[in-house]
């Protein structure tokens, strides 16, 4: 796989294949839940949110396993603080944790019935 999907002319800016490819899973599983929504008669603005909500609470999620993983080394080498959270990956686990826990506490707030649209959702995140 090449890392550099394309360039933009001019600037130089780079699309990362990744990046691109992530961004295409979110979009099409926000697209298949909204319909998966409505056509069980739901708030496609609920799922929206909550999937929003998901996903910020997602990546948080994600980078904070990564560092929880990498600690020791990172403490050991002094790479500690925003530059080094922001550099690294993430990990899967924390992210899914993390995202479901959001999209609770907001289902929680709003009042909707957390197993109905957490059932409406759930399935697309393998995306």
């Amino acid at each position: 796989m090449h890392p550099d999907l394309w360039t933009v002319p001019g600037i130089g800016f780079s699309i990362r294949s990744y990046g691109f490819i992530v961004g295409v899973g979110i979009i099409v599983a926000l697209w298949i839940s909204i319909e998966r929504a409505k056509r069980i008669k739901c708030d496609p603005a609920t799922v929206t949110s909550m999937s929003i909500i998901g996903l910020l609470f997602g990546i948080v999620g994600a980078k904070g396993m990564h560092q929880l993983h990498y600690a020791w080394n990172a403490f050991s080498t002094g790479e500690v603080g925003v530059k080094a959270a922001l550099a690294g990956g993430g990990e899967i686990l924390g992210g899914i944790v993390l995202a479901v826990v959001g999209a609770v506490g907001y289902l929680l707030i709003r009042r909707k019935p957390v197993r109905l649209y957490l059932d409406i959702v759930f399935p697309q995140v393998i995306l």
